[in-house]
C-alpha cells in the first residue's frame, strides 16, 4: 500500500539575509519528501542588499521554489503574503537562517498523524551560535534548546495559566 503525503507549503520571510537564505534554501532542498508534494516561498520583506537577486537565482536553478515581494516591512506581513499564495494543505513557516534536516518535512506530518485534531506542529531549533551566547542565555535557559528555567509561580500570570513551560526531550 502506498503512502499519501499531503502538499505541503514551506513559506520563508526574509530580508536582508541573502547569503543565510541560500544555504536554508539549499538544505531545504535536500527534503527526502516526494519533490511533488511540497513547494518553497521565500517572501523578500522590504530587503535593500542582494536579497531579490538571490530569489530570482534560486528561482531560475529550481523549479519549486517561488518569490514574492511584500514592501510592507514585518515578518507578519510577508509570512500572511506567503500563505495566500500557498498551495500547501500545510502551511509551514520558518525563518532565513534555518538549517533543515533532511527528514524535517516527513516528520512534520507524524505530529498531524497523532491525532486529526491537531492544527499546528512544531519540531525541536537548536541554536547555531556565531558567537558566545549572551549572558542573558547562559543565565535563564537550563540547556542548548533554550528552553526555559522552571521558575515555578514566578512564570504563572493568571489563575487559569496551566503552567506550561518551554521543556528539552
Amino acid at each position: 500500500m502506498s503512502r499519501t503525503f499531503p502538499f505541503i507549503s514551506v513559506i520563508i520571510p526574509t530580508h536582508n539575509r541573502s547569503e543565510l537564505l541560500r544555504q536554508t534554501v539549499h538544505t531545504l532542498l535536500e527534503q527526502d519528501y516526494p519533490d511533488d508534494k511540497w513547494e518553497l516561498i521565500i517572501v523578500d520583506n522590504a530587503s535593500t542588499d542582494n536579497t531579490w537577486t538571490v530569489v530570482e537565482e534560486l528561482m531560475l536553478e529550481h523549479d519549486r521554489v517561488r518569490g514574492l515581494r511584500e514592501d510592507r516591512k514585518g515578518a507578519h506581513f510577508a509570512r500572511n503574503l506567503g500563505a495566500i499564495a500557498a498551495s500547501g494543505d500545510i502551511l509551514y513557516f520558518t525563518d532565513d537562517d534555518m538549517l533543515a534536516d533532511t527528514a524535517m518535512l516527513r516528520n512534520l506530518l507524524q505530529g498531524f498523524e497523532a491525532d486529526p485534531r491537531v492544527a499546528s506542529v512544531t519540531g525541536k531549533v537548536l541554536p547555531r551560535w556565531e558567537t558566545e551566547p549572551p549572558v542573558w542565555v547562559l543565565e535563564h535557559c537550563r540547556n542548548h534548546l533554550l528552553s526555559l528555567l522552571d521558575l515555578g509561580e514566578a512564570l504563572i500570570v493568571s489563575d487559569e495559566d496551566p503552567g506550561v513551560f518551554s521543556c528539552h526531550q
